[in-house]
């Protein structure tokens, strides 16, 4: 036999919570909201049945979640109260439903604290909740609190026990015949699948979860699914396959009218178009994804496609466009973190003030559990709760108006200071956007060194905007010289030592009429030298340097012959399957106690074998699992894998396991491979 909670009354004890708790709901919610508020309202006030009260807070907590996450844990800690200490029937069916109640409460309460990055208060009400439902054996909730420890587990970066966790999920999902639980589940999965770079797994989930979510009609479901499809066929570089998944999300966005995802697809679509190398697609697209954005005002979104659109821009040497997007990209920056760190400053006011309020509501309530039920004193708490929650607004009206003062004289401050660092970052950015064009005048076009090396590949990186490797390319008679070259330092200071060492080399060949490799390297040494002594200053500057002059004349039986110099970088070449070196001399074209003449060095090879000169950017890159430099011995072995390749084939390998190396950390220093297959 039911029976309802006696030692509390609710009709006015909950009057507090909802003056808070409805106030922050209608600034948010719709008509809809509207209803299920009163509904709510009114069984908490007038139902005399426990399970439904506290099944009601339940609810109500899930509306404000949005407005005030602290809500959420005292709305489902009021409803965990009564059903510890109510009367109910003992039928299995009511006890099922506490059960269920009390779990779907606890879920709630973890999930708060899992957006507050307390993950072990978060782990420990889910693991509660999951028990709840084990007894109650419910395997949709089971199945939904699986899925919130996966999220969990994903948030620690434990991949394989979230990935572990969601399958669980997923075939409880499947034996109930949930279909909407599945796709969602399936989606979860192929995303953790791509963490882990497991593209191939990752899309045959994607495409199962939308085959689901076009089977029960769910457009948005189907939009998410499209989206991630095309993003697995973006890292895979099968273009036109992203290309073709993202226009079909484009046809759907527009028939929802969802002008953020639109500007979303569209951002995707000019990524697309960038890697192919197709910069006027990627300009039609990116303006009107970067239109679209600034139509909604999202500065997370307007600076992430100002960011693609500056690189755009730039490889189309629109110098003026690619300059106004850097602004752009630097003014929403600034933008999103004065935002973030203005709400993040409101909210810990208004939590800490609302704080007070939950502690003061609290009192109240042991109050009245033991005061008596007549009438008259019930009236008399009820205006004493009146007069405290008037005094507790007008206090919380004072802070914030005194808060908000504050904060507008801290604004007009940033504003000034922002305007100063805008002033001098665009100073900063011509200079270094014109020491970009003067470095990429000295750097043989990608077409020339195909000209003269049809056969090759040239990988290059630059750290910042300008940089301090370069390679260099010079054709006299039947000799082609080209290098890799690595000059102290990176960014501005290294692309100017770029400037005078490319400059040695020049005048090396072409007015001193050098070929041999090693006296090539003692003249750009002596010259650069010269150069830097000019100076008061003392200046140790120089630059490393792989060498090689390949010669137009093949040799006898089809043989070729290479001649190579290297100052501290050496030269690697693939014959018969196997890499070898050849060591280069340890000093640098600069100053150095002790230097002699640089040794030229001659190797025969094969119609086939292939050689490689770099910087040592690549294989000092921070990254991988343990954020450890790549190192030599691994970037050998990839060379020998993939030595049987095309170069434009070798040049991606590099390219992609050097990006995936990478990771999340940022790039070391400046890369530059060169590939030559004689």
């Amino acid at each position: 036999m039911q029976s309802r909670f006696p030692s509390i009354r609710f009709s006015q004890s909950v009057a507090f919570v909802l003056t808070f708790v409805v106030f922050a709901c209608f600034f948010n919610k719709a008509a809809k909201a509207d209803n299920d508020l009163d509904s709510l309202k009114n069984a908490i006030e007038h139902s005399k049945n426990s399970i439904n009260r506290a099944d009601a807070y339940v609810e109500l907590s899930e509306i404000v979640y949005q407005t005030n996450r602290d809500s959420v844990i005292i709305l489902c800690t009021y409803a965990l109260r009564i059903l510890d200490t109510a009367l109910v029937d003992s039928s299995r069916a009511s006890h099922r439903m506490v059960l269920n109640i009390k779990a779907h409460a606890l879920n709630n309460i973890g999930y708060v604290f899992y957006s507050k990055g307390d993950m072990p208060k978060a782990l420990d009400y889910y693991y509660e909740g999951l028990k709840l439902r084990e007894a109650a054996g419910d395997k949709k909730g089971i199945a939904e609190s699986l899925n919130n420890l996966g999220v969990l587990y994903k948030s620690q970066g434990n991949i394989s026990k979230a990935i572990e966790t969601y399958q669980k999920s997923l075939d409880l999902y499947t034996d109930v015949k949930d279909i909407e639980g599945e796709a969602t589940a399936m989606g979860n999965i192929g995303v953790l699948y791509t963490f882990e770079n497991k593209q191939d797994t990752a899309l045959a989930y994607f495409l199962k979860g939308l085959n689901l979510q076009q089977s029960m009609g769910n457009k948005q479901g189907v939009v998410k699914l499209l989206n991630n499809i095309g993003n697995i066929y973006e890292k895979k570089s099968q273009y036109d396959e992203a290309l073709k998944y993202f226009f079909k999300n484009m046809d759907l966005l527009k028939e929802l009218n969802d002008k953020e995802d639109m500007a979303n697809t569209l951002y995707n679509i000019t990524q697309v178009e960038y890697n192919k190398s197709d910069f006027i697609k990627a300009q039609q697209y990116g303006e009107n994804a970067l239109q679209l954005s600034q139509e909604l005002g999202i500065p997370s979104d307007i600076m992430r496609i100002a960011k693609l659109m500056f690189e755009v821009y730039n490889e189309k040497k629109m110098l003026a466009d690619a300059l106004t997007m850097h602004i752009l990209y630097s003014t929403m920056q600034d933008s999103v973190n004065t935002e973030e760190s203005r709400k993040a400053v409101l909210q810990k006011e208004f939590q800490f003030e609302y704080g007070k309020k939950e502690a003061e509501m609290k009192a109240e309530q042991e109050k009245r559990d033991l005061i008596s039920q007549a009438e008259s004193k019930r009236q008399k708490i009820a205006i004493w709760l009146a007069f405290i929650v008037a005094i507790a607004t007008g206090t919380i009206a004072i802070l914030v108006f005194r808060s908000l003062k504050i904060t507008r004289k801290q604004k007009l401050i940033i504003e000034e200071q922002k305007s100063l660092v805008e002033q001098k970052n665009k100073d900063i950015l011509d200079s270094i956007t014109y020491a970009k064009r003067l470095q990429d005048a000295i750097l043989p076009s990608v077409s020339l060194v195909k000209k003269y090396l049809p056969q090759s590949f040239v990988l290059y990186k630059p750290k910042d905007i300008v940089a301090g490797d370069f390679y260099w390319m010079q054709h006299v008679g039947d000799n082609i010289f080209i290098a890799a070259c690595d000059c102290t330092g990176h960014g501005v200071p290294g692309a100017m030592v770029s400037v005078v060492c490319s400059g040695a080399l020049n005048r090396a060949v072409k007015e001193f009429h050098i070929t041999d490799p090693g006296k090539i390297l003692d003249k750009t040494r002596e010259i650069v030298i010269e150069t830097f002594q000019k100076s008061e200053a003392e200046v140790k500057d120089g630059m490393d340097i792989s060498l090689a002059a390949i010669s137009y004349q093949p040799i006898a039986n089809g043989h070729a012959t290479v001649k190579w110099a290297g100052a501290n970088s050496p030269l690697w070449y693939m014959q018969n399957n196997e890499v070898n070196e050849i060591v280069a001399d340890k000093q640098p074209i600069g100053v150095q106690d002790g230097q002699k003449n640089f040794k030229t060095n001659t190797v025969t090879l094969n119609k086939g074998d292939v050689v490689y000169m770099f910087t040592d950017g690549y294989i000092d890159q921070f990254g991988g699992p343990k954020g450890k430099k790549f190192k030599s011995k691994p970037f050998r072995e990839l060379i020998k894998t993939m030595g049987l390749q095309t170069m434009d084939e070798q040049r991606k390998i590099l390219d992609e396991t050097f990006e995936s190396w990478k990771g999340i950390h940022e790039q070391t220093d400046d890369v530059c491979v060169i590939g030559i297959r004689v």
